[in-house]
C-alpha cells in the first residue's frame, strides 16, 4: 500500500472550505432561524410571529414568557455555577498531592475570577444556553504584545534611571525643569552654613583657637561643595510600555461566529470546528501574525448573519455604519479571519491528528499541530446523538405567542368598551355635537335612533384569564 502523500497548504484551504460550507453555523439555515426567532421573542419586539393586526388603535403589547422562563432559570443556575470562592476544585489523585491540588485550585480561580471577567462569562455562557441552545466558551494562551502608554511627572534623576532601566519601556518624551522646593531647601542650607562660618570667625577673632579655625575650614569646604553642585531639576516623561504575550484568555463566543461539522455529537469528537471572528491588521500584527502587503479577507457570514443583525439592530439600525473601519488607517482595517480546528493527516502518517489553521480568504497565517479545540459547550435540553439540541425557549415560544394574541383580546376589549364607535343617520345628526365628547352634552338629532353605540366590547374577560392560566 503506498504512503499517503504529504497535504499542500492549497490542500488545506480547500479542505477547510469545504468543512465551512458543510458546516452549522455557516449560512442562514433553519438552526440559525430558530436562534434568531429566539433572540426577538426574548426582547419582546412586535414582528413577524408577533406583529400586531396593521389597524390603528389595536393592541401592540406582547407577553415576555421567553424572557420571564429564561431569567427565572439563569438566576438558580448562575449561583450554582459561580456563587461560591472556589468557581473550579481539583481533587488530588495522589495520597501526597492535596497540598498540590490545592495551589493548583486556588490558581485557576485567580485566572478565571480576577484575570478574567470571571462573572460576566459564566452569566453570558448560561444565558446562551437557555436562549440559543448552546452556549460556547473559547479558552485560549494569548501571545499578543500590549502596547500602553504611560506618563510619569516629577520624577527624580534616580527615578528616571529605574524608568530607563525598565526593558519593557521605551521613552518617547522628556521634559525637566528645576526642582524648586530642592532649590528653595538648598539655599536655606546655604544660609545656614554661611551664618555658622560667620560665627565661628567671629569667635576665632576674639579666642585665635586653632580647633574653631579647623572646624571653619571643613564648613567652608562643605559650603563651597554644596554651592558648586547644581540645582536639582525633575523630569515629566512620557513611555510606551510593551508587554509581551503570556495569558490565558477567557471569552464567550457568539453563536454566529461559532462553527462546527453537521457530524459532530461533541466538540471533542468533531472533525472539524472553528471559530470566524473580525480583527484588525494591527490586532494580528500585535499576535505575532506576519501579514502580506494585501490581505483579502474571509467570505463575512457572520456579519450578514441574521441572528447578529437580529441582536444589534434592538439599539442601533445603523450598526454597521463604517463597519470596515479606518480606511485612511491600514492598521485600523478590519478582516473577517477563520481559526480553524480539523482532524486531518496533515503529516502524511495515515493518522489524522488535530490541527489549528488560521486563515484569511486565501492566506494561511499558522498552521501547527493542536491538542484539541479550546472551546467549552454548555447545553440544557440534549438530544441524543446531536450537538445542537433543544433550549428552554424553544419550549416558551408556544405559550408566548398564545398568550400575547389573548393579552391583546383582552386589551382590545377593554379599548371598544371605554371608546366604542358610534354610529349616525346621514343628515339626522348634527355631527359636531357628537364629535365634541362634553359631560353632560347634548347630540342634537332629527329622528328617534339616528345615533348610537357600534362594535361595543363584551365585559367577559375571564375566559381568556383562565386560558391564559
Amino acid at each position: 500500500m503506498p504512503k499517503p502523500e504529504r497535504l499542500t497548504e492549497h490542500d488545506l484551504l480547500a479542505m477547510i472550505d469545504n468543512e465551512l460550507r458543510q458546516s452549522y453555523g455557516y449560512g442562514d439555515g433553519k438552526l440559525e432561524e430558530m436562534r434568531r426567532r429566539n433572540e426577538y421573542y426574548f426582547l419582546g419586539i412586535p414582528k413577524e410571529d408577533l406583529a400586531p393586526p396593521e389597524i390603528d388603535g389595536r393592541s401592540r403589547v406582547v407577553d415576555t414568557t421567553v424572557r420571564n422562563t429564561v431569567l427565572g432559570m439563569e438566576a438558580p443556575l448562575l449561583k450554582t455555577f459561580y456563587g461560591s470562592d472556589n468557581v473550579f476544585e481539583f481533587e488530588p489523585t495522589r495520597p501526597d498531592g492535596e497540598p498540590q491540588a490545592k495551589l493548583i485550585s486556588e490558581y485557576v480561580n485567580h485566572i478565571f475570577r480576577n484575570k478574567n471577567p470571571g462573572y460576566t462569562i459564566t452569566a453570558t455562557w448560561i444565558r446562551e444556553a437557555l436562549m440559543q441552545k448552546v452556549g460556547i466558551i473559547k479558552v485560549w494562551w494569548d501571545n499578543s504584545h500590549i502596547e500602553t502608554t504611560e506618563r510619569y511627572n516629577g520624577q527624580t534623576d534616580v527615578q528616571l534611571a529605574i524608568l530607563m532601566e525598565d526593558e519593557e519601556i521605551e521613552v518617547t518624551s522628556q521634559k525637566s525643569y528645576p526642582d524648586e522646593e530642592a532649590v528653595d531647601q538648598k539655599n536655606k542650607a546655604l544660609e545656614q552654613m554661611k551664618a555658622q562660618l560667620d560665627q565661628i570667625q567671629a569667635q576665632y577673632q576674639q579666642t585665635q583657637d586653632q580647633q574653631l579655625a579647623q572646624q571653619g575650614m571643613q564648613l567652608e569646604q562643605q559650603y563651597e561643595a554644596l554651592q558648586a553642585q547644581p540645582d536639582p531639576v525633575l523630569y515629566d516623561v512620557i513611555c510606551k510600555r510593551t508587554k509581551e504575550g503570556g495569558r490565558v484568555c477567557i471569552e464567550n463566543v457568539p453563536p454566529e461566529e461559532f462553527l462546527i461539522s453537521r457530524r459532530a455529537k461533541s466538540i471533542k469528537n468533531s472533525p472539524f470546528c472553528a471559530h470566524r471572528f473580525q480583527r484588525s491588521i494591527g490586532q494580528l500584527r500585535s499576535s505575532g501574525y506576519t501579514i502580506p502587503d494585501y490581505l483579502p479577507t474571509e467570505d463575512a457570514g457572520a456579519e450578514n448573519s441574521m441572528e447578529r443583525v437580529e441582536r444589534e439592530n434592538y439599539i442601533d439600525d445603523e450598526s454597521y455604519f463604517n463597519e470596515e473601519g479606518n480606511d485612511l488607517d491600514e492598521s485600523q482595517r478590519l478582516v473577517w479571519v477563520v481559526e480553524a480546528y480539523m482532524q486531518v493527516d496533515y503529516d502524511g502518517d495515515g493518522i489524522p491528528e488535530w490541527r489549528k489553521i488560521c486563515k484569511s480568504g486565501t492566506h494561511i497565517f499558522s498552521n501547527e499541530e493542536f491538542d484539541e479545540p479550546p472551546f467549552v459547550a454548555l447545553g440544557s435540553i440534549p438530544l441524543p446523538h446531536l450537538f445542537f439540541g433543544m433550549c428552554p425557549a424553544d419550549l416558551a415560544i408556544e405559550p408566548q405567542r398564545v398568550n400575547t394574541s389573548l393579552i391583546r383580546a383582552q386589551l382590545d376589549n377593554v379599548y371598544l368598551q371605554v371608546n366604542g364607535r358610534y354610529f349616525a343617520v346621514e343628515n339626522q345628526v348634527n355631527l359636531d355635537d357628537l364629535l365634541r365628547s362634553t359631560p353632560g352634552g347634548i347630540v342634537r338629532t332629527k329622528s328617534p335612533g339616528a345615533v348610537g353605540r357600534l362594535d361595543q366590547g363584551i365585559g367577559d374577560t375571564n375566559s381568556a384569564m383562565q386560558l391564559m392560566q
